[in-house]
């Protein structure tokens, strides 16, 4: 019943349906009749309240006249008539995949259909509706289960350090101090900018102020206490971050990447990914 168990944003779909099932339905009924040489008096649309229908009108005499194998197969034809048609709807309804994949891709990402404005992963330069996801901190995501399975391996997992060039912690340094594990405010950022964070490297006991995204954009290397750096020119650099709190790169088709410092779940709970098909010729 819609509103009891159908949604009333679906009522068109449901009362379309029912005007084709039944002008469907009511078809076997006179194309029966017909091959029994029986007259159709009559046929029709109707509206009972809301609901559409179709009928029919035979001559009671003629049909009573038939043999019982014509008469069956006049009654039955309406209901013959509409399981052919639902066959033929859920053969089309499992060959979707099929036809889907000459059009779309698939498992290519997912595509983002909702955002919490309150949270901190929306704004300008956060997620958007159609943004397509493609990785989660170098995790790739092909479809909603990877995203979920990408955002609590970040949560659970320790914090992932970078392997960033000497040089350019030289050059960046000279815009702002280097501070050391001795010093008393270890927030080595302050109020500088919002594109910055302060990172520690373990080896020399030393903090940088650097800009988040330059750095992963010319570094994509990552290390851990396992893993260090491999090349003597590139230091291991973990953000300064409390246990919860995560420097999680959200990788979107065609844009750029979505930094999000906070704890991942908040990224989980705002946002509705779905399973993306981008076309071929995208």
């Amino acid at each position: 019943m819609p509103g009891i168990n159908l949604p009333l944003s679906d009522i068109m779909y449901y009362l379309m349906t029912l005007l084709v099932c039944s002008v469907i339905h009511e078809v076997g009924h006179a194309l029966a009749a017909v091959r029994a040489n029986v007259r159709i008096q009559g046929c029709g649309l109707f509206v009972f309240g809301i609901f559409p229908g179709a009928f029919v009108d035979l001559p009671t005499e003629h049909v009573s006249m038939l043999s019982a194998w014509q008469q069956l197969q006049v009654f039955c034809a309406g209901v013959w008539h509409n399981m052919i048609l639902a066959g033929t709807a859920a053969l089309l309804l499992m060959m979707n995949p099929y036809f889907g994949s000459l059009m779309y891709q698939h498992d290519a990402g997912v595509t983002v259909v909702s955002v919490d404005q309150n949270s901190g992963i929306s704004g300008p330069t956060g997620l958007v509706v159609e943004d397509q996801v493609s990785a989660i901190n170098g995790c790739p995501v092909r479809n909603e289960e990877m995203w979920r399975n990408c955002l609590v391996a970040v949560a659970s997992k320790p914090p992932v350090g970078y392997c960033v060039g000497r040089n350019f912690l030289e050059l960046e340094n000279k815009q702002v101090l280097d501070w050391t594990v001795g010093s008393q405010d270890s927030n080595c950022c302050g109020n500088i900018s919002e594109s910055r964070l302060c990172f520690v490297e373990q080896v020399r006991k030393h903090y940088y102020c650097l800009p988040v995204r330059k750095m992963l954009t010319e570094f994509s290397g990552t290390c851990n206490s396992s893993s260090p750096c491999r090349n003597a020119e590139l230091a291991c650099l973990n953000p300064l971050l409390d246990n919860v709190t995560r420097l999680v790169s959200v990788n979107r088709e065609g844009r750029d990447s979505v930094l999000f410092v906070g704890q991942p779940a908040e990224i989980f709970s705002a946002d509705t990914c779905h399973c993306y098909g981008g076309h071929h010729s995208s």
